[in-house]
């Protein structure tokens, strides 16, 4: 019989930054949604990586922004380029490692794919963004 104290959780088990460094693997699909054969592994959008990544982004834009304000100058516009290219680095940092392609999983070749296939970039950022993909009590896979 389980007493209330084995109950109980610590807030280590909701430690999801610690369980996003652990990939999550799952199947790429295709145009028609069924699976191409190949697994991805992503790290979550909590873990260091991730939100290095991010935070490192965001902190140039707001030095640019900074720089520009106090030489009395205003900010360039964001180009949809930009953020295509901010959209595409973030899946490639998010990819740990793939399975079933010829080629060989490189930040390059990754950042070729997501070029190539935009389909797999939203399937990176969704499954990275799932929370539950990455917490041990709840894992899919």
């Amino acid at each position: 019989m389980k007493t209330a104290e084995q109950n109980l959780i610590s807030i280590d088990d909701l430690d999801v930054v610690k369980a996003s460094e652990i990939p999550f693997t799952f199947d790429l699909l295709g145009a028609d949604d069924k699976p191409t054969g190949v697994k991805f592994s992503v790290y979550g959008d909590q873990s260091e990586r991730v939100q290095k990544f991010i935070r490192d982004n965001l902190n140039k834009r707001r030095t640019r922004a900074a720089m520009a304000a106090k030489k009395g100058k205003d900010l360039p516009v964001d180009m949809i380029e930009d953020d295509e290219e901010f959209l595409i680095k973030s899946c490639v940092v998010r990819l740990a490692s793939w399975e079933g392609m010829k080629e060989e999983c490189t930040p390059e070749n990754a950042e070729r794919l997501f070029r190539k296939y935009p389909s797999a970039r939203r399937q990176v950022l969704d499954q990275s963004a799932e929370a539950g993909n990455f917490m041990p009590s709840s894992r899919k896979s």
